[in-house]
């Protein structure tokens, strides 16, 4: 690697600072709310148990999720580290890559910098994104060793590479998407011929299907389940065939707009007028083709599922894993123009928005009285959860209304199971505790998808529903109720097993 020892300082400095700024991240998380989002709820319910399969969702982040809580506890610092540990990897890796590609240590950093300026990325993954985040970074993982493999020949990169393809899958079904399309970016580039021709292609093979094997099969046999959630792609299909073209072309045109939205602004505002730098030694523009090639097939590929499997519908998140490599590209082809004033001029802009972002991510939840921006992360979980100790639920199996609220409360009752209505079969009275609970300002009585286990229950209880309310947290002007039924466990026969 051509880099003089000043910018490999400057590299160990960003790493550093990156270390710094993430962990920051998760102490900010840990002291303003204990209170988890959507996806990172459904994480808590699904980690209770090992499966190959989670119904819709793939794997890969629940175990690891699930291995974090086995290490540090049922709590939103192992939620909060799996994030920020997995965005590490993604800057780190993306560091690496155009390093990898340019051969320039400024490169580099730039590359990793300019994520800041990519929401998704910067705000969207410390928010509410969860397992697109893991998927991205499996994509930053893989893109490296794949050109590793193609520049060094080596037998460990060809396994390696496998493997980080064969867990990619493990995460979002359109990582598929990004594999298809590097692949056939490298077909295209004569040069890579050689390495794709070569016998170590089958340790590839062999990493890959070691690592896909079980889980596949689980969903080839569970096939219902594991497709639930593709109908989110065919919104409006009953659309006519123009309509939906125009639909689905319309909503990617502006998914893939969102994403450079304020990237491609500040590179043009930065470099169009920059003078060339005479710095060029060691660029490999056929790797740089490789990585603008796999982006434009990547959305080639989703124009063709418009065209020809009706999809009408996308997100710009569903597009971060085919659209992570950007920055890098982008790096690549300003690489002549990347002076020293330019380059600290993105540094500054980056370093900008990762200040703005530092302050927001909080504010929006302390200030949210001020700021009109009420969240899920304001819900006085903590308070609600006491309120149930008093009233006597000391830990058993919890039936809650959905996800949202299910997992808020494994928070607070890691011992308890939680059961989320309409998510497999709901328990009837047994041997432990049951609190079933709803949000009752949403839900006035009980909601239907709760009237089963409370048929269920025995005289005693069943209607006896009491409420807990407290004020938000940061909006004592706004209340929250929580409705909930407790059942006490089943008295034993005489003779039981614990009468003996």
């Amino acid at each position: 690697m051509l880099f003089d020892r000043k910018e490999g300082v400057k590299g160990r400095r960003f790493i550093l600072l990156l270390t710094l700024y993430l962990l920051l991240q998760v102490l900010i998380r840990v002291v303003v709310t204990g209170n988890a989002e959507l996806d990172e709820a459904e994480q808590l319910v699904w980690g209770q148990q090992f499966s190959l399969g989670y119904g819709a969702e793939l794997p890969l982040y629940t175990w690891l999720q699930a291995l974090l809580f086995s290490l540090f506890g049922t709590n939103i610092f192992a939620v909060s580290l799996l994030r920020n540990l997995l965005l590490f990897v993604i800057y780190l890796f993306t560091y690496l890559n155009a390093r990898e590609i340019t051969g320039s240590e400024r490169c580099a950093l730039a590359a990793a910098a300019s994520l800041f300026l990519i929401p998704l990325i910067s705000w969207e993954s410390q928010r509410i994104l969860v397992t697109m985040v893991l998927a991205t970074a499996l994509t930053a993982v893989s893109l490296f060793l794949f050109l590793r493999m193609l520049r060094t020949g080596l037998l460990r990169y060809y396994l390696l590479f496998g493997l980080a393809a064969g867990f990619g899958l493990l995460t979002k079904y359109n990582f598929a998407i990004f594999l298809v399309a590097l692949l056939l970016s490298a077909l295209s580039l004569r040069t890579f011929h050689n390495r794709l021709a070569d016998w170590k292609v089958l340790a590839t093979v062999a990493g890959f299907f070691l690592v896909t094997a079980a889980p596949f099969s689980w969903i080839l046999s569970h096939s219902g389940a594991a497709m639930a959630k593709t109908g989110k792609l065919h919104r409006g299909g009953d659309a006519g065939l123009l309509q939906g073209y125009f639909a689905g072309l319309g909503t990617l045109t502006k998914a893939v707009a969102a994403f450079h939205a304020f990237l491609i602004p500040v590179y043009l505002l930065n470099f169009a007028r920059s003078p060339r730098s005479e710095d060029l030694s060691g660029q490999d523009r056929d790797r740089r083709k490789l990585v603008g090639r796999t982006v434009l097939l990547a959305i080639f590929i989703c124009i063709v599922m418009v065209l020809f499997f009706r999809v009408t519908f996308f997100k710009a998140r569903w597009l971060l894993p085919l659209l992570y490599p950007v920055p890098i590209y982008l790096v690549a082809v300003v690489q002549e123009r990347l002076g020293h004033r330019p380059f600290r001029r993105l540094l500054v802009c980056s370093g900008v928005v990762a200040g703005v972002i530092m302050l927001a991510l909080p504010g929006r939840i302390v200030l949210a009285r001020y700021a009109g921006s009420y969240s899920r992360m304001n819900y006085p979980y903590d308070q609600l959860a006491g309120q149930l100790r008093s009233a006597g639920f000391r830990g058993g199996i919890i039936v809650a209304e959905n996800h949202q609220l299910g997992g808020n409360l494994k928070l607070r009752f890691p011992e308890s199971r939680v059961v989320v209505a309409g998510f497999g079969p709901l328990p009837a009275a047994n041997d432990q505790q049951l609190l079933i609970v709803w949000d009752a300002v949403r839900s006035g009585g009980v909601p239907r998808s709760l009237s089963p286990v409370v048929a269920s229950l025995p005289a005693s209880a069943n209607g006896y529903i009491r409420q807990a309310e407290a004020p938000a947290n940061y909006v004592p002007q706004r209340t929250e109720r929580l409705a909930y039924i407790i059942s006490e466990p089943a008295p034993q026969a005489p003779g039981s097993r614990m009468d003996r």
